[in-house]
């Protein structure tokens, strides 16, 4: 067996790599401006009640109704962009998060399908294939709205 490198050399290794550094950075700051994206908006874009229509399409750094700067303009509803770019940003982080933990938990499943019995290996097929199946009539249906 290899010998393991303990955590030291192992950081010292990880920051003699400026990508993996800047990566690392990139992500922290990602994750920082989701978490606080209530703290760094200037508005919700979910709560219609705080949205102005009279805001609707403003150019880059023009002031809101509510005397806020928009720094990226607003959309045809009066949304804040950058509002709603970081209010996204939850929710891609979010599916993300969901993406990696399905596709850790596929090759786990196929491992033990290969080893269960006819039976179990069937019954995990057919689950799983549901399971994707579901996954693609949501996929469809969200890219059905987003065309309407």
């Amino acid at each position: 067996a290899l010998p393991r490198p303990n955590r030291a050399e192992w950081l010292r290794r990880f920051a003699r790599r400026p990508g993996a550094v800047v990566a690392l950075a990139v992500l922290v700051v990602l994750i920082l401006t989701a978490a606080l994206a209530p703290l760094i908006a200037p508005q919700n874009p979910y709560d219609l009640a705080a949205l102005d229509i009279m805001d609707n399409m403003l150019a880059p750094g023009q002031e809101l109704a509510s005397g806020r700067i928009a720094w990226l303009g607003t959309d045809d509803q009066g949304r804040d962009m950058l509002s709603a770019i970081l209010y996204g940003l939850r929710i891609s982080l979010g599916v993300a998060v969901a993406s990696v933990a399905v596709g850790g938990i596929s090759p786990s499943v196929a491992i033990f399908s290969g080893t269960a019995s006819a039976l179990t290996a069937s019954a995990l097929l057919v689950g799983w294939s549901l399971l994707a199946g579901i996954l693609h009539l949501v996929a469809r249906r969200l890219l059905g709205a987003l065309r309407a």
